[in-house]
């Protein structure tokens, strides 16, 4: 294998940011350790920016919930997220099985799935008539 294919960077479509050629070299020439301060600083911020939003959204949280529903998404992701990709992956491949564990995650968690958050995102990325199919079998009771 060439050296240019071995340093190209692979993107997943769903990534926010892409990574241009000159920066992706940039970052190539770092050492080890500071690739990895660069990371820790990324998710200290990551982190304070995700606190603030929870206090924002939910003013009725305590700091214990804030910081168990932080350490919750920055290791597992939120559960909305999920839902969306589900419905992304379910756009792919047109798996049942996905739309029968978002309904079942629905069922479960209830009033604490942010359903406004899924739909700004479902419309987004042009997931709406899946989401809007999903609410619908959930009011039908199936």
């Amino acid at each position: 294998m060439n050296d240019n294919k071995q340093n190209e960077l692979r993107l997943d479509r769903g990534q926010i940011e892409v990574v241009d050629d000159a920066m992706a070299q940039v970052l190539r020439l770092k050492s080890g350790p500071e690739r990895l301060s660069m990371a820790d600083k990324l998710f200290g911020f990551v982190r304070t920016l995700l606190v603030n939003r929870l206090r924002s959204d939910h003013p009725d949280w305590d700091e214990q919930r804030i910081r168990e529903e932080t350490a919750h998404r920055l290791s597992h992701g939120a559960i909305e997220d999920v839902i969306v990709k589900k419905m992304d992956f379910y756009r792919d491949g047109d798996s049942e099985k996905h739309l029968r564990d978002i309904a079942g995650v629905l069922k479960i968690s209830g009033e604490q799935v942010d359903r406004e958050y899924i739909s700004e995102w479902a419309a987004r990325l042009g997931l709406e008539s899946i989401w809007q199919a999903i609410v619908a079998r959930l009011e039908q009771g199936r």
